[in-house]
């Protein structure tokens, strides 16, 4: 019965499983390391500490707010003496230990003798006091407002760190494009290479029936050292942007980057598949963290505007204490104490300082306003530029790939009527070298077209479906 049950488990758990994998899309390899480079990369990192020390100021202004509670105990011994009337110094040459003293001073004046000649000692003292006092602000504007400023100083680290994130995303995606256009570079040209082996084999195969003449293999063979050139430096290409991809995601600069290469789509790019131009502008507009940072930064000027007009009004606070103070700590009337005060500070004068700071905060928000319009017209322009590249990206990677079909066919008709001797090595290599072009052209486009997405993404802050 048991295995049976554990059967049934099993089957559905794999049922359950089936259902889950069949509705969560698999992750792109792009989306992983995009994942790793927020987990791994140390710039968008820091912005999560300095969003903490935010927060934590912002706590630790508040807290000037609240009432402090204080306790505190002293113990204070007092050595003992001897004492009289006259004095201890007098005394001591009248008391009992002196008497031979005493006796000279009598006969010289008996006048002495009238004096007190008993000395008393008197033992340690101390004094015991415990107590607490509790003191919190009844009006404190300056302290208010600088909590204000602090707290709202929270959003912009925070916004910090959404504009370190989108430009880290962005950097990433761009990041990956280029190693991958890199790759597809070198396996460009190794497929080139063995069509240049190819033309070598016809063109020995062709001498060697007499109808062609060296100079057309020696043609070949310059081809393949140009080539082998041009793979040197597509594969430096690879290890560079490796390295640079890697850095961006925290880890060894020669990791292996994983991931297939998407340079042949099912589905071609279309220009319907974009937003309108009006909808990126918009978007850009209404979704830039920029701008909502600048909003955010405006707030703070003004609270420290504020801050600096309430340095001419008064602070109020109260303060209560309550204890216990005697030669012991018994609870008794004559030795429990409780006072309560309350204090008030008001700066009549303090020359042109405040005045001044406060026209400094003035001008600050006037700057901040006009470099919020300047920003805002910079992100409309950018995602007019951004939308005009990608539309001329899409239409570049429908016009190359247009080019490469018909370069494929006019290479192989070339190809085959030179194998049959009914053509010239010159347009062998002409039609060779427009093949070679158009692959080229066609591969540039497309990443270009990738990078072109991947920033408008950035301007505008959509995700965009490609």
């Amino acid at each position: 019965m048991r295995s049976r049950a554990a059967k049934i488990i099993s089957h559905v758990a794999l049922a359950l499983s089936t259902v889950v994998a069949a509705k969560v899309p698999a992750q792109s390899p792009l989306d992983g390391y995009i994942e790793e480079a927020l987990a791994g990369n140390g710039s968008y990192l820091r912005t999560a500490i300095d969003l903490k020390k935010a927060k934590d100021a912002s706590d630790e202004a508040r807290a000037m707010l609240l009432p402090r509670l204080s306790a505190q105990a002293r113990a204070t011994a007092l050595g003992g003496g001897y004492s009289n009337a006259m004095g201890d110094a007098v005394a001591d040459m009248f008391n009992s230990e002196n008497s031979a003293l005493d006796s000279i001073f009598r006969r010289i004046n008996p006048a002495f003798a009238a004096l007190p000649t008993d000395s008393t000692y008197d033992g340690p003292k101390r004094d015991l006091e415990v107590g607490a006092s509790l003191s919190f602000p009844v009006f404190n504007a300056p302290a208010f407002l600088g909590f204000k400023a602090r707290a709202r100083a929270v959003p912009v680290a925070g916004l910090d760190r959404d504009i370190a994130r989108a430009t880290l995303v962005y950097q990433v995606k761009s990041a990956y494009y280029d190693h991958l256009r890199a790759r597809e570079t070198v396996s460009t040209l190794d497929a080139l290479r063995e069509a240049s082996l190819e033309h070598l084999r016809i063109s020995e195969a062709l001498i060697a029936a007499g109808r062609a003449t060296e100079d057309v293999a020696f043609s070949a063979q310059a081809g393949l050292a140009e080539l082998d050139r041009r793979r040197a430096q597509a594969a430096e290409a690879v290890g560079l942007t490796t390295a640079r991809f890697n850095s961006l995601l925290g880890r060894r600069l020669d990791a292996a980057i994983s991931g297939e290469d998407p340079a042949d789509p099912a589905d071609p790019p279309s220009a319907s598949s974009l937003p309108s131009r009006e909808e990126c502008v918009r978007a850009a507009v209404a979704g830039r963290e920029e701008l909502r940072r600048l909003d955010a930064s405006r707030s703070i000027l003004e609270t420290r505007a504020r801050l600096t007009r309430a340095a001419f009004l008064p602070t109020i606070g109260a303060q209560l204490d309550a204890g216990l103070r005697g030669e012991d700590l018994a609870f008794k009337s004559e030795r429990e104490y409780l006072n309560a005060s309350i204090a008030m500070k008001i700066d009549l004068f303090s020359g042109l300082q405040r005045s001044s700071a406060l026209k400094e905060a003035e001008e600050d928000i006037r700057g901040l306003d006009l470099q919020r319009s300047e920003a805002e017209d910079r992100i409309r322009l950018e995602a007019l530029k951004a939308y005009g590249d990608a539309i001329v990206a899409i239409a570049s990677v429908e016009s190359t790939s247009r080019s490469l079909a018909s370069s494929e066919k006019s290479f192989a008709l070339v190809k085959a009527r030179y194998e049959a001797g009914m053509e010239s090595d010159i347009a062998y290599r002409q039609a060779e070298s427009d093949l070679s072009q158009a692959r080229f052209a066609r591969l540039d486009a497309y990443f270009d077209y990738l990078g072109g997405i991947a920033y408008l993404e950035r301007v505008t802050g959509k995700k965009i479906a490609y």
